[in-house]
C-alpha cells in the first residue's frame, strides 16, 4: 500500500468520525491537533482565508447599513 492509500485511508476515517456526533468528533480530532484537523478539510485548509474574507467583508456591510439608518455620516 503506497503513501496514497495510507492518506485515502485516514481521508475515510475521518470522514466517518466527522459525520457522527460533534461530541465524538470533537474528542478524536483534539488528539490530531490544529495543524493535524486542518489538513483533513476538503482544500487542506486554504478555504479558510476565503471564510475570513467574506465573514469580513458581511461585517463592514452590517455597520455600513447601521450608520446609514442613523445619519451619522
Amino acid at each position: 500500500m503506497g503513501s496514497s492509500g495510507i492518506t485515502g485511508f485516514f481521508g475515510v476515517a475521518m470522514g466517518v468520525i466527522g459525520g457522527g456526533c460533534a461530541a465524538c468528533g470533537s474528542v478524536v480530532l483534539s488528539f490530531l491537533g490544529l495543524t493535524g484537523a486542518v489538513a483533513f478539510l476538503p482544500f487542506g485548509g486554504y478555504e479558510l482565508p476565503w471564510i475570513s474574507i467574506l465573514l469580513l467583508l458581511i461585517s463592514i456591510y452590517l455597520i455600513y447599513k447601521g450608520i446609514k439608518k442613523k445619519n451619522v455620516c
